[in-house]
Formats: structure tokens, sequence, C-alpha cells
């Protein structure tokens, strides 16, 4: 008969690690345990449970249709338990932590100033610094330790560095109203086809426009080439020229009255956003409920993509020791 005051965090601890790892062996390494330790212990969780986990075979184990459902509940009480001790800790805490994390200017102006109004209230004991800047010089700062993280676009691969995909927002057609454009969407065509402001060439935009066109086979004008966001807004309000920027970064002129926005289709334009940090400063447990409050934000702001690898992230976070 299943019996859950049996039932220990270890055991929770050790089974999921197994899932993660795919195999008993692999998931003894990484805990640093004997393989035969670890096999009493998922053996004792299943007597306790009274059902049958993991099915084992030559090249690992594969969960039972129960042992998914346990998973599933380890990681959500793990999550929570870690969650628990770490608040109690930075709540006793007498000195704040200092977080130094880097965000580019698109990802400042949807969750930058919710992030330092809420965060005492959210993540108490810790005290947030919040970096602007481009995406070359964030990267540069986590690499030499300057940051501790940075959320940036189209950081999938860096030496040096671990990332993990987060959300992607959309690159919209930024026009003044009155334009000859037809409410609705506009095709990737008809944007190559217009008088154009774009950043410099290296950023993140300009370069999903290049790879567009060049799939397309068409070619574009680009009428101005300037490097800061708000320069290219205030060339849209004052000469014929379109723009392409996330909606939030031109939100306040939207809701005036002065900038209207139009999705893009045939193909779309997507900015991927990473969590970039250093190899060797691996995050822990005691940065999940400061994981969890950025996700927050970012399900406030309507950024947050269950596609992407947030969930995994904090998935990983709480597995760990």
């Amino acid at each position: 008969m299943p019996n859950s005051e049996r039932v220990s965090l270890k055991q929770l601890r050790y089974f999921a690690r197994i899932m993660e790892c795919g195999s008993i062996s692999s998931a003894s390494h990484n805990l640093n345990i004997a393989q035969t330790a670890l096999g009493l212990q998922v053996r004792a969780l299943e007597a306790s449970l009274g059902v049958t986990l993991l099915i084992r075979h030559p090249r690992g184990v594969s969960p039972t249709v129960e042992g998914k459902i346990v998973y599933s509940a380890a990681v959500d009480i793990l999550a929570s338990v870690n969650k628990m001790v770490v608040s109690v800790n930075l709540q006793s805490s007498s000195k704040p932590r200092d977080i130094w994390i880097g965000l580019s200017k698109n990802i400042v102006s949807a969750i930058g100033a919710s992030a330092i109004v809420l965060q005492d209230e959210y993540i108490p004991g810790v005290r947030l610094h919040i970096m602007e800047g481009f995406r070359s010089t964030l990267v540069h700062d986590v690499i030499e330790g300057d940051l501790d993280w940075a959320m940036i676009p189209e950081a999938s691969e860096i030496e040096g560095c671990h990332s993990v995909p987060i959300f992607s927002q959309s690159i919209r057609l930024i026009c003044k109203p009155g334009s000859e454009l037809s409410p609705g969407p506009v095709t990737m065509k008809k944007v190559l086809n217009g008088n154009l402001v774009l950043g410099s060439q290296g950023q993140v935009i300009p370069t999903l426009l290049s790879q567009a066109a060049m799939k397309l086979g068409l070619e574009y004008n680009i009428a101005f080439e300037v490097e800061a966001a708000e320069t290219q807004i205030q060339l849209i309000l004052n000469e014929n020229v379109w723009g392409l920027l996330p909606s939030s970064r031109v939100e306040e002129w939207i809701k005036q009255g002065l900038l209207e926005a139009h999705d893009i289709i045939d193909p779309p334009l997507e900015a991927i956003s990473y969590f970039v940090t250093r190899l060797q400063d691996p995050i822990g447990t005691h940065d999940l409920p400061i994981l969890e409050f950025i996700d927050m934000l970012m399900d406030n702001h309507k950024l947050k993509n269950p596609n992407r690898g947030w969930k995994q992230l904090t998935k990983m976070v709480a597995l760990l020791d």
C-alpha cells in the first residue's frame, strides 16, 4: 500500500536527476554517489508509492506513465522547497545581495522599469542593478565578470558563455499614420520596397532583414542608418521613412496616435532573446527567486514564449543540490 510519509526529498531529487540524465549510471556520476546506492533510493521510492517508475533497458531507463507523473511533481516540489529556503535566507540576511544584469535596449523598454519598481516586493534581500547596452558590450561585460547575467538578442553561441533562449519578440514595421500602407499586415516584399531607417550593420534587426532579403532574392534601400532606436523613431516621425522595431520600443507613440505598427508576414521577422551567463559562474538554487521574478515580469509584458528555454532553465536550477 502506498505510503507518502516515507517519500523523501532526497529520493525525489535523485529520481529527477535520473530522468534528466537518461540513465542511472550517468546520474550517479553526476551526483557523485555510487550507482548501487542510487538504485536503492529509486527502489525505495517505488516501494513507498507502490508503483514502478522506471523501465530499465540496455541504453538506460525510460519512465512509466507513473514515472512521468512523479517527475513532473518532483520538479515542482523541489522548486518550491528551494524557493522557501532561499527566501528565508534572504529575509534573514542583513546585507542585500547585489546582482548586476545587463539588458538590451529592447528588453529594458519592456521590463526594465518594472524590475526596478517591484524588486523590493518580490525579491527582498536582493538588489538588482540594471545595465542597459548594446549586445556586443553586454556580452563582453558578462565574459569579463562585470555583469552576472545578461538578457540579449541572438546570442545562441558565445564562447565561454552558457545561453538559453527565453522569449521572442516580433519585429514590426513602424510608420506614421496616414502612410500609403493599408491597415493590417505588410509583406516582407512591401517592406523591402520602402525607404527604411535601420540600425547600424551588425545589429540584430539589420542582420535579420538582410537574411530575409537574401532568401527572397531582393534588394532594399536604406535611407538612414543610425545606431540608437530613439534617433530612428525621430526620423520616422519627421521624415518619409519606415522603421523596423519591436512595438514595445514605440508603445507610447502608438498610444498617442503618432505612430502605428504593422505585423510583417511572408516571412515574419522574429528576434530571439537569450539568458546568458559565464560558464565558470553557473546559476544555482539561490538564484531561483530572481529567475522567477524575471519570469513574472516577462509574463506580465507578454514576452514569455513556452516553446523557448526559460522553463528548462528554471527546471534545471530546481534540480540542483
